[in-house]
């Protein structure tokens, strides 16, 4: 099998950027609403409002501008998920340090967890300490809510790769 990527999903960023235009717009009328009415509580509760929402609309923007739109990487050798901090902090991840693979629920979205042979190995590469412990002991969650593709292509991917290449 070659190389296959999976691109990130723009529907949610561009929803994230919409929900971000609109805290920001109703930020905006109510700090000017309430500036005429000289109510300093609301006042900064509606700036903190547009403020937050505007921190939204940027984010989404420099998310969707990126070059590297790729947030799954499917190789020979291993996996890149990018579509977590987590993901991101680990890096790739080879198929021969995986012992298994399994389907589970979690804060209401499906997931597959890579459980590894030797927890440590990836697990030192995070900082907190909480998560440490939850990669050891459950294994890395890989989900494809930020991705282009839905769960269970993503599942059949990964099982693929994995079958092929695990050792």
């Amino acid at each position: 099998m070659n190389e296959r990527s999976v691109l990130f999903s723009n529907k949610i960023r561009l929803k994230l950027l919409g929900l971000g235009l609109i805290l920001t717009l109703l930020g905006g009328l109510l700090a000017y609403f309430n500036l005429r009415d000289a109510a300093t509580f609301f006042f900064a509760a509606a700036m903190l409002l547009a403020v937050t929402g505007g921190a939204i609309v940027l984010r989404q923007l420099v998310s969707i501008s990126k070059k590297n739109q790729i947030g799954l990487l499917l190789d020979r050798e291993g996996l890149l998920f990018s579509g977590t901090p987590v993901g991101k902090t680990l890096g790739k991840i080879y198929w021969r340090d995986i012992d298994s693979l399994k389907t589970g629920r979690n804060d209401h979205s499906i997931r597959l967890y890579l459980r590894f042979k030797t927890p440590e190995k990836y697990a030192y590469r995070l900082k907190d300490k909480e998560l440490q412990h939850l990669v050891s002991e459950n294994g890395f969650p890989v989900d494809a809510s930020q991705l282009d593709v839905g769960f269970h292509e993503m599942e059949t991917l990964i099982m693929q790769y994995y079958h092929q290449y695990h050792t």
